[in-house]
């Protein structure tokens, strides 16, 4: 447990300064030796998310959506990191397992990250749960402009 304290706090120097990369491979070695630590999984998937690594970010926040169920906040992160990752179809079911309050932050989050990685807003749906969801397209141009 010594070594979960000094990988975590290197991560959080890391991050702090700005060094996400850095960081979010600090707190992977982290989970190494305690895997029950939910903020660690949670400021591991943020990390990811801020360097583009939607994929990345689906697997390390699902894992804690298995392991912490009743944990809104994996749910809500899970969704932004399967945005990122352009699967929103896998979004919309996160979205549907959370409360009103909720559901509502985490869509004007996803507005957020759909906006900042580049997506275009083509219309509106209702089929995916019956949640009222925009819909993006991210065109393969946008990931250029972005790297």
């Amino acid at each position: 447990h010594d070594f979960f304290a000094a990988a975590f706090y290197l991560g959080a120097c890391y991050a702090a300064a700005g060094r996400d990369e850095d960081a979010a491979a600090a707190w992977q070695t982290s989970l190494v030796t305690e895997s029950e630590a939910p903020f660690v999984f949670s400021l591991l998937g943020d990390a990811l998310l801020r360097q583009g690594e939607g994929a990345q970010a689906v697997d390390i926040l699902s894992e804690a959506r298995s392991l912490w169920p009743d944990d809104d906040g994996f749910a809500r992160r899970l969704a932004v990191a399967y945005a990122a990752a352009q699967a929103g179809c896998a979004a919309t079911v996160c979205l549907s397992a959370l409360g009103p309050e909720t559901k509502l932050s985490a869509i004007a989050e996803l507005g957020a990250t759909v906006r900042r990685i580049g997506m275009e807003w083509v219309g509106e749906t209702e089929k995916y749960h019956g949640l009222r969801l925009r819909a993006y397209r991210l065109r393969p141009g946008d990931l250029a402009a972005h790297e």
